[in-house]
């Protein structure tokens, strides 16, 4: 009677091995593909709110949460209303280069028209 338990019981465990290595195996693929990409936009909903580069998914995946991956000396209210509009909309970015290339590229127009106003006589 035993010999016949042994072969339910190793059934039982490899089954268990399998199912523990398939959660496993899809907990780290659901991580990477929350980690994977950026995006910019801002801190919150305040008018003084700076753009930020952030790492991971526009509002996150399950529990994996976007994190900070670089800080700007833009705000909101420095920006005109269609560039603010663009922001909130959170562009994605395959690297962290490319976003903060964005955002240096809005800081470059924000200092021109900024130089542009304070010139006028």
């Amino acid at each position: 009677a035993s010999a016949r338990r042994r072969p339910g019981r190793r059934a039982l465990a490899v089954a268990v091995g399998v199912a523990a290595a398939v959660l496993i195996g899809g907990f780290a693929v659901l991580a990477a593909y929350a980690r994977n990409g950026f995006f910019v936009g801002f801190e919150s909903r305040d008018e003084d709110a700076r753009v930020l580069v952030w790492r991971g998914r526009p509002g996150g995946v399950l529990w994996f949460g976007p994190t900070v991956e670089a800080d700007s000396t833009l705000r909101r209210g420095d920006l005109d209303p269609g560039l603010a509009r663009e922001i909130a909309g959170r562009p994605t970015f395959d690297d962290p280069i490319a976003a903060r290339d964005y955002v240096n590229a809005i800081r470059d127009v924000v200092d021109a028209t900024t130089t542009t106003v304070a010139r006028r006589p």
